[in-house]
Formats: structure tokens, C-alpha cells, sequence
């Protein structure tokens, strides 16, 4: 298989990045490495914070005995509506943005040469 195509599948299947790192393209792949880890830590922490908070309003409203298929509708078009989103975006935007490059540069490169070695006498 050739090398530009089992690094694009690398990066588009397994992770944003792993493609650059078999290419012999280290410090790039760990750079997309860590910006897909940081966009994708920083949309779980985000959404950890909302969680609860989507929990006590369901659970007030079972408490009331007002809780229906519309009620949770409701609920969740009004978190999806509110702009307190934007660490979940910005995740998001910087996932989409690593795993497009990552396979884009995986397809178009070719794998590094080893430098040639300088010999001093």
C-alpha cells in the first residue's frame, strides 16, 4: 500500500496526526496530536459542566409531574439555543480543522529522508 494512503487512513480513521507521525513527520503529527486532544477535552469539559444542569431541570420538572417527550424538546432547544456554547464550538471547529489537514498533508506528502550525514574531519 502506498505510504500517502496508509497515512491518510491512519489520520482520518484512527486519529488527526498518526499519519504525519508514519511519515516520519514527528513534530507535526504530535502537534496535530495534541490540538485534536485540546479540542477534544475542551468540548467534554464543556459539556460536563452542562450536564448537570440539564439533569436538575429534568429532574425539577419529573418532580412536578410536568415531564413529557415535548418538555425534554423544549429543554434541549433551549440549551442548544442559549450562547454559553462557545468552548464546545471552538472544540469542534479545532477537531474538524486538525482531522481535514491531517489527511489532506497525509495524502499530498511523501514520507521524509533521513538526512544525510555530515561527516567532519
Amino acid at each position: 500500500m502506498n505510504p500517502s494512503i496508509k497515512a491518510a487512513l491512519l489520520s482520518g480513521l484512527v486519529l488527526p496526526g498518526l499519519g504525519q507521525w508514519t511519515l516520519g513527520r514527528g513534530k507535526l503529527g504530535a502537534t496535530i496530536i495534541a490540538l485534536t486532544l485540546l479540542g477534544a477535552g475542551g468540548m467534554i469539559w464543556g459539556l460536563a459542566r452542562k450536564i448537570p444542569l440539564l439533569v436538575q431541570q429534568v429532574m425539577r420538572a419529573m418532580e412536578q409531574g410536568t415531564m413529557s417527550y415535548a418538555g425534554i424538546y423544549d429543554l434541549s432547544l433551549q440549551a442548544v439555543r442559549s450562547n454559553d456554547w462557545w468552548l464546545e464550538r471552538v472544540g469542534l471547529y479545532l477537531m474538524a480543522g486538525c482531522w481535514l489537514f491531517s489527511i489532506g498533508h497525509a495524502l499530498l506528502a511523501r514520507p521524509s529522508q533521513p538526512r544525510p550525514e555530515i561527516r567532519r574531519t
